[in-house]
């Protein structure tokens, strides 16, 4: 029997770090082409190589200053003849590029799977515009892979009762895997090739402060979101640098996004500052490393609170709303909004009282066993037959 032909599209690095254990998992399968919308190209070479994929399409659509909406006219025009003959087109998350690709897929009346659905915050400008993204994919989607049983429950109330299927999320698929193989090269300094053990975490840890960073408690920060822009970097950075100075003990790691909003109203407050390190963008790969020996997780981004809880790094969303509500409900995560004092309380809480630190200080699996690919493997095989 001829193998079914199934297309995943991604855009971005998170969709890609989510994607890629399932492309692996379906190659055992089934035929699959990578069609990659180009949008964080320079980004993901290096994590493209990590996990082994190479794109059979590149539409390389990413110019600077691109509206959402003129990203996805965009996607939506190179696409019209690149998805004929797929039998199963899968996106991930809420992204112009996964909208995009979902929508096209259904103007081709092509099945559409969708990895991550049901996340709802029920504000529809927080996040924006990915709450109306992801509720758009909804509604033309075929198979609904939710992460969690309160996400299917989210779509349900919308109506979708058929092909919910609650299986983890594939993140936690993908850093199991990283973690492990970090592990494995770490290793290999104890049975004596430090050599072996240098050039590897060099090649692939890109951190040349890394020596600066042992004996103290990492904050690790990232913040992106639209809705922070502004008065909110700068609330949280205000915290940041008090907090650095009040615990010397600390050290701060923040990845500055590009956006020259989040420049402006970070750098002026923490750059020259002791102990504090703002860089460009780190890949995928460092990102794990370096979560690994985390004391404390800041951040505004929806990967990293499921990274987070996985690995039991207590994580303070700046954020009002969050779709992941099942780490909060855990225990491991908690919403602290961007507001000055409030930030500062609470990291100030974690770093004084270790009853408070351990309390949130435990792994969870609220979103997955690291197996979330091979279920659904074993769900698109029981679709098709």
């Amino acid at each position: 029997m001829k193998k079914r032909i199934i297309s995943f599209i991604f855009g971005t690095r998170p969709e890609l770090i989510k994607i890629a254990p399932l492309v692996q998992a379906c190659k055992k399968e089934f035929n699959v082409k990578v069609i990659s919308t180009g949008q964080h190209r320079e980004l993901l070479n290096n994590l493209l190589h990590w996990f082994s994929i190479e794109p059979e399409v590149n539409l390389d659509i990413m110019k600077s200053n691109q509206s959402p909406s003129k990203v996805i006219a965009t996607i939506l025009s190179h696409l019209e003849a690149i998805l004929v003959g797929s039998d199963l087109v899968i996106v991930q998350g809420d992204t112009a590029s996964a909208y995009a690709g979902a929508m096209s897929a259904f103007l081709h009346q092509i099945p559409v799977a969708h990895l991550e659905a049901g996340l709802r915050t029920n504000n529809r400008y927080n996040p924006f515009p990915e709450e109306i993204f992801r509720r758009q994919i909804t509604q033309v989607a075929d198979i609904h892979f939710a992460p969690t049983e309160q996400s299917a429950k989210n779509i349900r109330k919308e109506g979708f009762e058929e092909n919910v299927y609650v299986v983890g999320n594939t993140v936690i698929d993908s850093l199991k895997q990283t973690t492990q193989r970090l592990l494995e090269i770490e290793q290999s300094h104890k049975i004596g090739q430090k050599n072996i053990l240098k050039n590897e975490l060099s090649k692939f840890v890109d951190l040349p402060f890394r020596k600066e960073l042992e004996g103290k408690r990492i904050l690790l920060v990232t913040m992106h979101r639209r809705e922070n822009l502004g008065q909110d970097h700068e609330q949280v950075a205000s915290a940041l640098r008090e907090i650095v100075e009040e615990f010397k003990d600390t050290a701060i790691v923040f990845p500055i996004h590009p956006n020259p909003m989040v420049r402006k109203a970070v750098e002026p407050l923490l750059e020259n500052q002791p102990r504090v390190h703002l860089i460009q963008p780190i890949d995928y790969i460092t990102l794990a490393w370096l979560l690994q020996k985390t004391h404390i997780l800041i951040t505004d981004s929806g990967g990293l609170q499921e990274e987070g809880a996985s690995i039991g790094k207590p994580t303070l969303v700046l954020r009002e709303t969050t779709e992941r509500p099942e780490a909060v409900e855990a225990g491991v995560a908690k919403l602290v909004g961007t507001n000055k004092e409030n930030v500062k309380n609470e990291l100030r809480l974690l770093l004084a009282d270790q009853a408070a630190y351990d309390k949130m200080a435990k792994p969870s699996s609220v979103y997955g066993d690291g197996k979330t690919s091979e279920k659904i493997v074993e769900i698109l095989k029981n679709y098709f037959s």
